[in-house]
Protein backbone atom coordinates (compact mmCIF):
# COMPACT_ATOMS: atom_id res chain seq x y z
CA UNK A 1 0.00 0.00 0.00
CA UNK A 2 1.14 3.33 -0.80
CA UNK A 3 2.26 5.14 2.10
CA UNK A 4 1.47 8.55 3.91
CA UNK A 5 4.45 10.13 2.41
CA UNK A 6 4.29 8.73 -0.75
CA UNK A 7 3.80 10.73 -4.49
CA UNK A 8 1.31 13.24 -4.49
CA UNK A 9 -2.28 11.48 -4.92
CA UNK A 10 -3.09 11.41 -8.22
CA UNK A 11 -6.47 9.43 -6.91
CA UNK A 12 -7.93 11.07 -4.77
CA UNK A 13 -10.54 13.55 -6.23
CA UNK A 14 -11.67 16.42 -4.85
CA UNK A 15 -15.39 17.05 -5.88
CA UNK A 16 -17.21 19.77 -6.49
CA UNK A 17 -21.00 20.93 -7.55
CA UNK A 18 -20.20 23.98 -8.63
CA UNK A 19 -16.72 26.55 -9.07
CA UNK A 20 -17.39 27.91 -5.56
CA UNK A 21 -15.04 24.85 -3.72
CA UNK A 22 -14.28 26.69 0.15
CA UNK A 23 -10.77 26.01 -0.55
CA UNK A 24 -9.43 27.33 2.57
CA UNK A 25 -11.86 25.36 4.34
CA UNK A 26 -10.53 22.25 2.55
CA UNK A 27 -6.95 22.85 3.19
CA UNK A 28 -7.69 22.97 6.92
CA UNK A 29 -9.96 19.62 7.04
CA UNK A 30 -6.98 18.19 4.45
CA UNK A 31 -4.05 19.50 7.23
CA UNK A 32 -6.36 18.05 10.07
CA UNK A 33 -6.03 14.57 8.80
CA UNK A 34 -2.59 15.37 7.63
CA UNK A 35 -2.89 15.02 4.02
CA UNK A 36 -1.15 16.78 1.49
CA UNK A 37 -3.62 19.45 -0.03
CA UNK A 38 -2.01 19.14 -3.59
CA UNK A 39 -4.74 17.42 -5.95
CA UNK A 40 -6.60 17.38 -8.46
CA UNK A 41 -10.31 19.15 -8.73
CA UNK A 42 -12.75 17.18 -10.84
CA UNK A 43 -16.25 15.89 -10.47
CA UNK A 44 -17.62 12.71 -9.15
CA UNK A 45 -21.67 12.03 -9.27
CA UNK A 46 -21.56 8.30 -8.77
CA UNK A 47 -19.90 6.44 -6.45
CA UNK A 48 -19.87 2.40 -6.67
CA UNK A 49 -17.07 -0.18 -5.84
CA UNK A 50 -16.64 -1.34 -8.66
CA UNK A 51 -14.62 2.04 -9.79
CA UNK A 52 -12.46 1.87 -7.07
CA UNK A 53 -8.57 1.62 -8.87
CA UNK A 54 -7.04 -2.00 -7.90
CA UNK A 55 -3.17 -2.39 -9.46
CA UNK A 56 -3.72 -6.42 -10.28
CA UNK A 57 0.07 -6.86 -10.22
CA UNK A 58 0.75 -5.16 -6.42
CA UNK A 59 -2.63 -6.89 -6.03
CA UNK A 60 -3.51 -3.69 -3.84
CA UNK A 61 -6.27 -0.94 -3.65
CA UNK A 62 -4.63 2.02 -5.19
CA UNK A 63 -5.99 5.15 -3.21
CA UNK A 64 -4.66 6.84 -0.21
CA UNK A 65 -4.48 4.85 2.47
CA UNK A 66 -5.49 6.06 6.25
CA UNK A 67 -2.75 5.52 8.86
CA UNK A 68 -4.01 4.32 12.67
CA UNK A 69 -3.69 7.99 13.65
CA UNK A 70 -6.62 8.87 10.58
CA UNK A 71 -8.43 6.30 11.37
CA UNK A 72 -8.75 7.74 14.98
CA UNK A 73 -10.28 10.71 14.01
CA UNK A 74 -13.54 8.87 13.08
CA UNK A 75 -13.49 5.45 14.18
CA UNK A 76 -15.14 6.23 16.92
CA UNK A 77 -18.04 8.06 15.53
CA UNK A 78 -18.34 5.44 12.56
CA UNK A 79 -20.70 2.19 13.14
CA UNK A 80 -19.62 -0.41 12.90
CA UNK A 81 -16.26 0.34 12.41
CA UNK A 82 -16.07 2.14 16.33
CA UNK A 83 -15.61 -1.33 17.24
CA UNK A 84 -12.61 -2.28 15.84
CA UNK A 85 -9.69 0.15 14.56
CA UNK A 86 -8.23 -2.94 12.90
CA UNK A 87 -9.61 -2.11 8.67
CA UNK A 88 -8.60 -0.47 6.27
CA UNK A 89 -9.82 2.68 5.19
CA UNK A 90 -8.75 4.57 2.17
CA UNK A 91 -9.82 8.07 0.80
CA UNK A 92 -12.14 7.81 -2.18
CA UNK A 93 -12.75 11.07 -2.84
CA UNK A 94 -14.37 14.86 -1.25
CA UNK A 95 -17.11 16.26 -2.29
CA UNK A 96 -18.70 19.40 -1.83
CA UNK A 97 -21.73 19.72 -2.52
CA UNK A 98 -23.17 22.26 -0.18
CA UNK A 99 -20.91 25.60 1.30
CA UNK A 100 -19.50 25.08 4.35
CA UNK A 101 -19.78 20.95 4.21
CA UNK A 102 -16.81 18.68 3.25
CA UNK A 103 -18.12 15.33 2.65
CA UNK A 104 -15.31 12.45 2.48
CA UNK A 105 -15.84 9.69 0.43
CA UNK A 106 -14.08 6.69 2.51
CA UNK A 107 -13.63 2.85 1.01
CA UNK A 108 -13.10 0.50 3.88
CA UNK A 109 -12.20 -3.12 4.33
CA UNK A 110 -13.39 -4.79 7.54
CA UNK A 111 -15.02 -8.11 9.32
CA UNK A 112 -18.18 -6.27 8.38
CA UNK A 113 -17.02 -6.08 4.79
CA UNK A 114 -16.77 -3.40 2.62
CA UNK A 115 -18.01 -0.51 3.52
CA UNK A 116 -18.03 3.09 1.48
CA UNK A 117 -18.93 5.74 3.78
CA UNK A 118 -19.64 9.37 3.05
CA UNK A 119 -18.66 11.80 5.89
CA UNK A 120 -19.86 15.31 6.65
CA UNK A 121 -17.00 17.65 8.04
CA UNK A 122 -18.40 20.93 9.21
CA UNK A 123 -14.73 22.98 8.93
CA UNK A 124 -13.09 20.25 10.78
CA UNK A 125 -16.29 18.44 13.00
CA UNK A 126 -17.70 15.52 11.97
CA UNK A 127 -21.18 16.04 12.10
CA UNK A 128 -23.05 12.64 10.10
CA UNK A 129 -22.41 9.94 8.00
CA UNK A 130 -23.98 6.86 6.27
CA UNK A 131 -22.63 4.10 4.60
CA UNK A 132 -23.33 1.90 1.89
CA UNK A 133 -22.26 -1.88 2.13
CA UNK A 134 -21.63 -1.96 -1.54
CA UNK A 135 -21.41 -5.88 -3.66
CA UNK A 136 -22.08 -9.16 -1.96
CA UNK A 137 -24.26 -12.30 -2.02
CA UNK A 138 -24.37 -15.46 0.00
CA UNK A 139 -25.83 -18.84 -0.69
CA UNK A 140 -29.60 -18.92 -0.88
CA UNK A 141 -29.91 -22.69 -2.06
CA UNK A 142 -27.68 -25.71 -1.80
CA UNK A 143 -27.45 -29.25 -2.84
CA UNK A 144 -25.22 -31.55 -3.76
CA UNK A 145 -25.26 -30.00 -7.49
CA UNK A 146 -25.72 -26.96 -7.07
CA UNK A 147 -25.40 -23.57 -4.59
CA UNK A 148 -27.47 -21.26 -5.77
CA UNK A 149 -25.76 -17.69 -4.74
CA UNK A 150 -27.95 -13.94 -4.74
CA UNK A 151 -26.04 -11.30 -5.14
CA UNK A 152 -26.28 -7.28 -5.03
CA UNK A 153 -24.48 -4.31 -6.05
CA UNK A 154 -25.15 -0.92 -4.62
CA UNK A 155 -24.18 2.59 -5.20
CA UNK A 156 -24.22 6.15 -4.15
CA UNK A 157 -25.44 8.16 -6.78
CA UNK A 158 -25.54 12.41 -6.22
CA UNK A 159 -26.92 15.25 -7.80
CA UNK A 160 -26.24 18.53 -6.30
CA UNK A 161 -26.98 17.95 -2.13
CA UNK A 162 -29.39 15.05 -2.91
CA UNK A 163 -27.70 11.34 -2.36
CA UNK A 164 -29.47 8.23 -3.67
CA UNK A 165 -28.94 4.96 -2.47
CA UNK A 166 -29.44 2.56 -5.00
CA UNK A 167 -29.66 -1.33 -5.44
CA UNK A 168 -27.93 -1.53 -8.96
CA UNK A 169 -29.34 -5.28 -9.46
CA UNK A 170 -30.07 -8.31 -8.02
CA UNK A 171 -28.63 -11.43 -9.71
CA UNK A 172 -28.76 -15.50 -8.81
CA UNK A 173 -26.65 -17.82 -9.90
CA UNK A 174 -24.98 -21.52 -9.58
CA UNK A 175 -21.74 -20.89 -8.17
CA UNK A 176 -20.69 -24.37 -9.74
CA UNK A 177 -21.28 -23.48 -12.88
CA UNK A 178 -18.63 -22.51 -14.44
CA UNK A 179 -20.45 -19.97 -16.55
CA UNK A 180 -21.37 -18.24 -13.76
CA UNK A 181 -24.37 -17.61 -15.43
CA UNK A 182 -27.39 -15.40 -14.45
CA UNK A 183 -30.52 -17.43 -13.31
CA UNK A 184 -32.20 -14.65 -12.46
CA UNK A 185 -31.67 -10.49 -12.92
CA UNK A 186 -33.72 -7.62 -11.53
CA UNK A 187 -33.20 -3.97 -12.63
CA UNK A 188 -32.25 -1.30 -10.60
CA UNK A 189 -34.44 0.41 -7.53
CA UNK A 190 -33.80 3.34 -5.32
CA UNK A 191 -33.82 2.20 -1.74
CA UNK A 192 -33.52 5.41 0.22
CA UNK A 193 -32.85 8.96 -0.82
CA UNK A 194 -30.88 11.64 1.40
CA UNK A 195 -30.74 15.57 1.20
CA UNK A 196 -27.63 17.21 3.10
CA UNK A 197 -28.62 20.20 5.27
CA UNK A 198 -27.30 23.28 5.97
CA UNK A 199 -25.61 21.55 9.40
CA UNK A 200 -24.40 18.79 7.27
CA UNK A 201 -26.69 16.30 8.05
CA UNK A 202 -28.37 13.13 6.62
CA UNK A 203 -32.11 13.79 5.85
CA UNK A 204 -33.61 11.01 4.61
CA UNK A 205 -36.90 11.65 2.52
CA UNK A 206 -37.31 8.86 0.86
CA UNK A 207 -37.46 5.08 2.38
CA UNK A 208 -38.45 2.02 0.22
CA UNK A 209 -39.20 -0.34 3.05
CA UNK A 210 -41.29 -2.92 0.62
CA UNK A 211 -38.51 -3.92 -1.92
CA UNK A 212 -35.24 -4.21 0.51
CA UNK A 213 -34.81 -2.97 3.95
CA UNK A 214 -32.56 -0.22 4.05
CA UNK A 215 -28.93 -0.83 6.13
CA UNK A 216 -27.92 2.93 6.64
CA UNK A 217 -27.81 3.60 10.24
CA UNK A 218 -26.88 7.19 11.60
Amino acid sequence: MKSLFSILFVNIFITACSQNVNTTQLKELLRFFNIDSTMEITNLNVIVEDKIPYDTLKKEIDLYKFTDFQKRLISDKLYPLKQDISYGAYLYSVENRLPGIMTFVIYTESSFGNLIYLVNFKDTLLVDFIYNDGNYGYPIEQTKDQEIIEGFDQRFELKDDTVYKIKNKIIRYNYYNIDKQDVEFISDSVISIFKIGQDGRFQRIYYDSISYPDRINH
